[in-house]
């Protein structure tokens, strides 16, 4: 693989570029997307304005986080298939892997994992074949949430462990973050789900969530602490776990996982009612 790493030596973009593609991702991780998106369209001008292809990928891929992450997977989508064919025509091999993951991952949750997770197993193999380490436990991580997403649990569950162990040996708090989270809703969507297992991973990520500032992350570790708390008949804990994830997607204003956790909260009610009008009509109630 020596030809293929002398063709990713020494591509690299502007510092202004870099400096903006990263302050986008770190917004984007604290839940302030507006922030997010400003810094991300300043590293596409910055990046056109240089006409440096390397510098496109970098910004093209990463304007696509604070979309995709506030979960309008419909406005991320074609921004993520000019990335890929900016990266396919230019032969950027360095960043091809980063914008496939993305891209798929995007597709996962657009509805068609089916398309979506082959080219996330494609920047997997495009990464390990290659040896790049940084980021690797985040494309596990999309992997992991794309074969959940196509109810393939098993597989699921192998890459969302796979990403727990490379984000613990990296340092990468964020990666490890959504992976315990996810691990958590992987257990909750299996055949025998043991509650005990993804309340752990679930209370492991809230608490990095919180540590971390990861807002999403929180919320929706929180949402699964509710899910939890129903399927153990613990409205009340349910109750406040949901309300507290509501406010945290209301807080980062992600209308898409507000509206999941509302969701869930409105299930938790209608079971509430119905379990009260029962007992009221057993003990001679109305």
């Amino acid at each position: 693989h020596a030809d293929l790493a002398k063709r990713i030596v020494g591509l690299s973009a502007s510092p202004y570029v870099l400096a903006s593609v990263w302050l986008a991702s770190s917004w984007t991780w604290f839940g302030d997307f507006p922030r997010a998106r400003s810094y991300a369209e300043r590293a596409v001008r910055a990046a056109d304005e240089s006409d440096h292809p390397y510098a496109q990928a970098i910004a093209y891929t990463w304007r696509v986080l604070p979309i995709a992450y506030r979960g309008d997977f419909a406005e991320a989508l074609p921004l993520c298939e000019v990335a890929v064919s900016l990266c396919e025509k230019k032969e950027l091999l360095g960043w091809l892997p980063f914008a496939y993951s993305l891209w798929g991952w995007v597709l996962a949750w657009a509805g068609r994992p089916a398309e979506g997770v082959p080219f996330i197993e494609r920047a997997v193999t495009l990464f390990e074949t290659v040896g790049i380490k940084a980021f690797l436990a985040l494309r596990y991580v999309e992997w992991a949430e794309g074969q959940l997403l196509g109810h393939n649990v098993e597989d699921a569950r192998r890459a969302a462990a796979r990403a727990v162990d490379l984000a613990v040996t990296h340092g990468e708090r964020a990666s490890e973050t959504w992976a315990r989270c996810l691990l958590g809703e992987i257990t909750l969507a299996s055949a025998a789900p043991d509650l005990d297992v993804a309340r752990s991973q679930c209370e492991r990520a809230r608490r990095l969530a919180e540590e971390g500032g990861f807002v999403v992350l929180e919320g929706r570790s929180h949402l699964g602490l509710g899910r939890i708390a129903l399927m153990e008949d613990r409205r009340d804990e349910a109750h406040r776990h949901l309300a507290q994830a509501h406010r945290l997607f209301g807080k980062a204003g992600t209308p898409f996982w507000r509206a999941r956790a509302d969701e869930t909260l409105t299930r938790a009610s209608a079971r509430s009612t119905s379990w009260s009008t029962t007992r009221a009509s057993r003990c001679g109630g109305p």
